[in-house]
């Protein structure tokens, strides 16, 4: 069978059946997706993710080294993008 009559075999399937091949192929590869993408989703399933309004308003924690000393600190929060 040719890529052309699966592409059309696929085209003629149901939606949920087409839903169910989509996610084979992209569970089968991956290689289309960014590493950064990826290296950010394991971020945010381990919990290491921080809205954006907190991000942008509230002032960081300190930045420690390895021993837990404080590298920087930041004593106010970073003033808010410009509105334009």
């Amino acid at each position: 069978m040719s890529a052309r009559e699966t592409i059309e075999q696929i085209k003629s399937l149901p939606p949920i059946e087409r839903a169910a091949v989509a996610k084979f192929m992209v569970e089968q590869d991956d290689s289309w997706i960014p590493e950064e993408f990826k290296e950010a989703m394991k971020d945010a399933e381990a919990g290491r993710c921080v809205d954006m309004e907190t991000a942008l308003f509230e002032t960081p924690p300190p930045l420690l080294d390895d021993m837990g000393m404080v590298l920087v600190a930041i004593d106010r929060p970073f003033p808010p993008p410009s509105r334009l």
